[in-house]
């Protein structure tokens, strides 16, 4: 049957629908769907894109691309497709091969974030075809998407601190982004100080410039500001508050005692009582000692350095570098004078970690006569009448201590004596006392020793020196000079002269042992010719 021979009712019918169907090809009806869809003779999809879901390395340089199933309009797919870098827009360029478009961002973020590519269902194919939905593909640079949480917090919520420039510590469950920590942090009322992180950024250590104010109640904050490595922020505010500090009693001096160069206590020392009439003497102190303070505290070594001063007595000069310690050690810079007696004091104003000041004043008096320190000292020197004796025994030894000053020397111009403009063999025998464990220092003997004559009355020149002779006591001094002593002979010539006057026989203060103490004064013996 042809069009013709249906009836008008039925044909008016037909028209209409190919009116209808027209219509709809020509966009005149709107539909959910464009382009026809319902006509298309292929899908249009997207059939592949990268880098791919999940975790994946995405940094300066990288792409997302796009692979159509058919020929696309560019046009309508670059307006169709938006990139988010944790809800954040990105802005980029396209760049097509083929079906294939690659996006790629001016500012890729150079953090973990979480990204989504959005394709809206208007992207259409060259033959007009479009997707079927809106697409969405995402992926993720982090990996992990745990929030960060406090874990501890020292001091903790309502406690104090445990010194005057005490750390505060925090400790987190994931690795912190040590900048973000910064700008989410603050107290208050406003200290500056220095952040420290652990290894793994885990643990934060706020140590503060300057001190804590006692009993001042502090707050801290940590904002959403705080992230993770991976970019993950806080999900809520921290506060917490705690105080300064609660210490309110001074520090109090337990002991003050030497100690020798192994750090072993060797002598406590007792201080000055202000009641007693007599003064407590603190004997046996030895150059080599140290002075070890201990308090019930830790105490600022600066307050103490400025209250701790020495009278009679060298300086004091601190061991050690710590800002607070409990247990300090002091040395004195010089020897002190053998068998002279200094005072040591600690003066009030001796601060804690919390700025509490001592207020006692403690005095301790010390006798520096320790056996081991002392100096060298000469006891008594002889010298041989005949020297020309071949047994010493008969060489007629006379000996002079200080006792003997302006006593003679009464050598003369006989044989096997001391003729008259001749020189003449001879030595002095010195007895020296000298410090336990300890030898003489030969070289300072020559340095030192010489002999002085007015009016030209006689001249010695020292050649060499000999020690632990085979005639070390024999002859041996008379009691007068005491045990313990060394013996030692300077050996040279004496000239005689016929002029009378006085000798001088000197050791001057460079007489030293080898632990380099010197001769406290220089000893001379003035003697008549």
């Amino acid at each position: 049957m042809s069009i013709a021979s249906i009836p008008f009712s039925i044909k008016s019918t037909l028209q209409v629908f190919r009116i209808f169907m027209l219509s709809l090809c020509m966009g005149g009806i709107s539909t959910v769907h464009s382009g026809c869809d319902f006509l298309r003779t292929g899908e249009f999809s997207i059939d592949s894109w990268l880098p791919g879901a999940g975790y994946q390395e995405f940094t300066a340089g990288s792409t997302l691309s796009l692979t159509f199933s058919l020929p696309p309009d560019t046009i309508s797919v670059e307006e169709a497709i938006t990139v988010t870098a944790d809800g954040v827009e990105l802005v980029g360029q396209y760049e097509w091969q083929g079906s294939t478009v690659e996006f790629i961002p001016a500012y890729p973020p150079l953090v973990p974030c979480d990204y989504i590519i959005r394709v809206a269902r208007s992207a259409q194919a060259l033959d007009g075809l479009s997707l079927d939905d809106d697409l969405e593909f995402r992926f993720t640079t982090r990996t992990s998407h745990t929030r960060p949480e406090l874990t501890s917090c020292s001091p903790g919520h309502g406690s104090a601190v445990s010194g005057l420039r005490a750390p505060l510590v925090l400790s987190f469950n994931e690795a912190i982004d040590s900048l973000s920590l910064r700008k989410a942090f603050s107290l208050t009322p406003t200290v500056s100080g220095a952040w420290q992180f652990n290894g793994d950024n885990t643990t934060a250590t706020f140590t503060p410039f300057q001190d804590w104010v006692r009993t001042q109640t502090y707050s801290l904050k940590i904002s959403t500001a705080l992230k993770t490595l991976q970019n993950m922020a806080l999900v809520e505010n921290i506060e917490s508050e705690f105080l300064g500090g609660t210490d309110l009693a001074a520090p109090q001096l337990i002991s003050l005692v030497a100690i020798n160069a192994s750090d072993t206590v060797v002598l406590s020392l007792l201080p000055e009582d202000p009641l007693m009439a007599t003064q407590v003497l603190n004997v046996g102190w030895e150059d080599s000692w140290s002075l070890q303070i201990q308090f019930d505290e830790p105490v600022n070594c600066a307050t103490l350095d400025s209250r701790l001063v020495t009278e009679g007595g060298p300086a004091l000069e601190r061991v050690g570098s710590n800002r607070f310690a409990a247990t300090v050690v002091y040395r004195l810079i010089e020897k002190p004078d053998w068998d002279s007696v200094f005072l040591c004091t600690l003066k009030p104003g001796i601060e804690d970690q919390s700025a509490n000041k001592s207020e006692a004043q403690v005095q301790y008096r010390i006798w520096a006569n320790g056996t081991a320190s002392r100096p060298p000292e000469v006891l008594a020197v002889r010298m041989p009448l005949l020297p020309g004796e071949a047994d010493i025994a008969a060489q007629l030894w006379t000996l002079w201590t200080v006792a003997d000053s302006w006593g003679q020397f009464d050598i003369e111009d006989v044989p096997l004596g001391y003729r008259i403009n001749t020189n003449t063999a001879t030595c002095f025998e010195v007895y020296i006392r000298l410090a336990e464990n300890t030898e003489l220092n030969l070289y300072s003997v020559m340095e030192s020793f010489r002999v002085e004559a007015t009016g030209g009355a006689v001249s010695f020149s020292p050649k060499l020196i000999k020690t632990n002779t085979a005639e070390f006591l024999n002859p041996t001094p008379d009691a007068s000079v005491s045990l313990p002593y060394i013996r030692i002979e300077i050996h040279g010539t004496l000239r005689n002269s016929t002029e009378a006057g006085i000798v001088r026989l000197i050791f001057a203060t460079s007489l030293r042992d080898k632990a380099d103490r010197h001769l406290a004064q220089q000893w001379q013996l003035p003697l008549i010719k």
